[in-house]
């Protein structure tokens, strides 16, 4: 069912953020959207609208899914692109929703970016971390509840000016970013991420320390 009502299946409102956004550039011909982290294929879903509103298929992913149309795969930066292959994954698509609870900064770093072009690209920052920081890649690595997981806001950022897509709007756990020889056709404005990051306000967490003072890496561009 529909987590806010009216509809909305995602976790902090991003679907009508979503819906805004695909109003304005229209969908792919292919009308494809791909989410790791998909759970049950219903509940926090970014995808879910685009099935049920505009006849979208979705490719869906979870290390432990609670549907029979979720894909039991666990997403790596090592095997992503190979993943795309397998599941012939059209070059331009809708959407693509990162939520893997670890290493999701990693696993968008080595998306080949040439060869698959996401409108759309949602994914998770930890919003405890400051700076511009994520953890080290590990492709063993389990989420165990603390705040060692993710990637920075700020280093989400980056990352996706690095792989040629805008960052357009954050809420309290996810970045949204357009594609950036879409976003030029538009008239979406590019926030000031920079200065988002330095207002602690807008970000909130309650994760448990991490007791084994597990390492950081910077991923500063300077």
């Amino acid at each position: 069912m529909p987590v806010f009502g009216s509809g909305d299946y995602s976790q902090c409102g991003e679907q009508l953020i979503l819906e805004q956004l695909i109003n304005k550039i229209k969908l792919t011909k292919n009308k494809f959207a791909i989410e790791f982290g998909a759970s049950d294929s219903s509940i926090f879903s970014n995808t879910k609208f685009l099935e049920e509103k505009y006849n979208c298929q979705r490719l869906l992913f979870d290390i432990e899914p609670k549907a029979d149309n979720v894909y039991k795969v666990k997403i790596t930066s090592k095997n992503i692109n190979y993943i795309f292959s397998v599941y012939q994954v059209p070059r331009d698509f809708d959407l693509l929703s990162i939520d893997i609870d670890g290493m999701d900064y990693w696993v968008l770093n080595a998306l080949d970016t040439i060869t698959y072009r996401p409108n759309i690209i949602i994914i998770e920052y930890n919003p405890q971390l400051e700076g511009c920081i994520t953890v080290e890649e590990n492709d063993n690595y389990i989420f165990d509840g603390t705040i060692y997981h993710g990637a920075s806001y700020l280093a989400m950022c980056r990352l996706a000016i690095s792989k040629n897509y805008i960052p357009i709007y954050n809420t309290p756990l996810n970045l949204i970013m357009i594609r950036k020889g879409i976003w030029l056709n538009t008239d979406i404005d590019c926030m000031d991420y920079v200065k988002i990051a330095s207002n602690k306000n807008n970000f909130a967490g309650s994760w448990k320390p991490d007791n084994l003072n597990r390492k950081f890496i910077n991923v500063g561009l300077e």
